[in-house]
């Protein structure tokens, strides 16, 4: 019976291990199901976008509708989204091109019909079909580090490949094909994207689109270097090094017109840098007030409050300067504690002049410095602004010169009435 017994546990045993290659499958089962989720999710939303789409009559397109026919369009449905920031296209039963609403007005005859000749190259190389494929046999092989490069250097070649096909469709001159295809940057960076879906498109980020911007300076790639490339790059597969080099050839535009490309992209993206950080500021500051506002609450009970921003209101409605200074006084009696009277205060001092607009202009610094406005404009930074202006219109340099350090060491992340940083109004006087 020993033996027996031995025999039952080491089967036991043996039944409930559970190895690595065990792990690793369920590992890898878990990663395959979350991708066709996420697949799934991706269909829908494509499904869902091109239902919600609106069909685009050709006569609403500028120029001559007779260009359309050229472009192989037979079949293939015109429609605009607003939840689209950069054009589309979906084959299938029903093909269709999705322009984002508004776009057509905003480009010039030739850059439309190259942006409408890139969508149909999509179209008609299958690239829908070959996107739903790759992510297929992306998720299958989510593992493999070659497998997410590999797809990616295919999507840059699809949007490569379409760019060049839009040029020998149309004609256009690369400068020409250029400047459109930075318009159509533009126009995505300042406007929200519906992420998420399927369906290929004019690829408008990163570096995809500082490569294709140069691919269509320099004109259109020759079989023979495009060959080379596409080698180049299973080289870098084969050695898990995402490192690719593309080849350009064609006749050259003026260096200068390359460099005042480059430098409209770079401007651009200073400028939406800036207004980012603005935004943020903006939030930063509108926070500030907000915490302000919530200690009247240690003042004045919920009906004072209320009281306090009814007088405020009804004085910014009075239309004489006296009735507006006897509201601001009774907010100065009754509530000296509130927000809202700092901000009452320093319009009445910006309304003075003279020795009583530096008086009043002073008790606001004293007695106000830490209200804001619900916008998020500082009481005591716009107050020592005005301040120190007015002593260097006086001549009185020294006086103003304090009044600005002192801008400059307290408050330079504040915002004036403009939504300005005070740090940059310092820096102008």
């Amino acid at each position: 019976q020993a033996p027996r017994e031995g025999g039952i546990s080491g089967g036991r045993g043996k039944t409930e291990r559970f190895g690595a290659k065990e792990w690793l499958f369920l590992m890898w089962g878990a990663g395959l199901a979350a991708g066709f989720f996420l697949l799934g999710l991706r269909a829908w939303r494509t499904w869902r976008l091109v239902r919600g789409s609106r069909p685009l009559v050709v006569a609403e397109l500028e120029g001559d509708p007779g260009w359309i026919p050229r472009l192989d369009l037979d079949g293939i449905g015109l429609r605009e989204s607003d939840e689209l920031s950069s054009p589309a296209a979906w084959g299938g039963r029903r093909p269709c091109v999705i322009l984002p609403v508004g776009l057509a007005g905003k480009l010039s005859v030739p850059q439309l019909r190259w942006t409408l000749a890139h969508e149909v190259s999509h179209l008609r190389h299958g690239d829908w079909a070959v996107a739903l494929a790759q992510a297929v046999c992306g998720w299958c092989c989510f593992f493999n580090p070659a497998v997410w490069v590999a797809s990616f250097a295919a999507s840059a070649l699809r949007e490569r490949a379409c760019d060049e096909a839009a040029v020998r469709m149309t004609g256009i001159p690369p400068k020409d094909s250029a400047s459109g295809f930075l318009r159509l940057v533009e126009w995505s960076q300042a406007h929200v994207s519906f992420r998420g879906s399927m369906m290929p498109g004019l690829s408008l980020e990163g570096r995809t689109a500082r490569w294709r911007l140069r691919g269509l300076l320099h004109g259109i790639t020759p079989p023979r270097q495009s060959s080379v490339m596409m080698a180049a790059i299973l080289l870098a597969l084969l050695l898990l090094l995402p490192s690719f080099r593309s080849g350009f050839a064609g006749n050259l535009p003026a260096h200068g017109e390359i460099v005042r490309l480059q430098a409209q992209v770079a401007d651009l993206e200073d400028r939406l840098q800036r207004k980012s950080d603005r935004e943020a500021r903006a939030e930063l500051n509108r926070q500030r007030a907000s915490r302000r506002v919530a200690l009247d609450a240690g003042f004045y009970d919920g009906g004072q409050r209320n009281a306090i921003e009814t007088i405020y209101q009804e004085a910014r409605k009075k239309l004489s300067t006296a009735e507006k200074e006897e509201s601001y006084a009774l907010l100065a009696t009754r509530y000296p504690r509130a927000n809202r009277t700092g901000c009452a205060m320093l319009f009445s001092a910006r309304g003075a002049s003279g020795v009583l607009r530096e008086r009043r202009l002073r008790e606001v610094i004293t007695e106000y410095s830490d209200c804001f406005y619900l916008d998020g404009t500082s009481v005591g930074g716009v107050a020592r602004l005005v301040l120190a202006r007015d002593l260097l219109a006086a001549g009185r340099k020294d006086e103003a010169a304090g009044w600005l350090d002192e801008l400059e060491r307290d408050f330079n992340g504040h915002l004036d009435h403009e939504g300005n940083p005070i740090g940059e109004a310092v820096e102008a006087v």
